[in-house]
């Protein structure tokens, strides 16, 4: 038997836990994962034993800023900015080191506003 599986709300709001608990993958052999990444031509594909993703093989960490906004007009400063994204990492020394790093960073970013 195939089972095709297609992970709703992938980047953040939990599909992959909700998907464990619904037991979408009891008794299942194996499962081989798909993701598109900028670093693989179109056309060609590359695969391994193991995780390939982030920090599997490509990077260590992985910062996404997914919404900057901001004010009403193109030429205007406007008074605040949400910035929001996602970071993950493969290990938690990695992990540890990006958290700390935002945290150190962003207070400084503020102040320059």
């Amino acid at each position: 038997m195939v089972l095709l599986v297609f992970q709703p709300a992938e980047e953040g709001r939990g599909g992959a836990k909700k998907m464990l608990d619904a037991g979408i993958l009891e008794n299942i052999d194996a499962i081989f994962g798909l993701q598109v990444h900028p670093d693989v031509p179109v056309g060609q594909m590359i695969s391994k034993v193991g995780s390939i993703a982030v920090g599997g093989g490509f990077s260590k960490a992985e910062v996404t800023v997914g919404m900057f906004q901001g004010g009403n007009a193109v030429n205007v400063i406007p008074e605040w900015v949400t910035i929001a994204g996602t970071f993950r990492a493969f290990s938690h020394k990695s992990l540890n080191f990006l958290t700390q790093r935002i945290e150190e960073v962003s207070p400084k970013l503020v102040s320059m506003i």
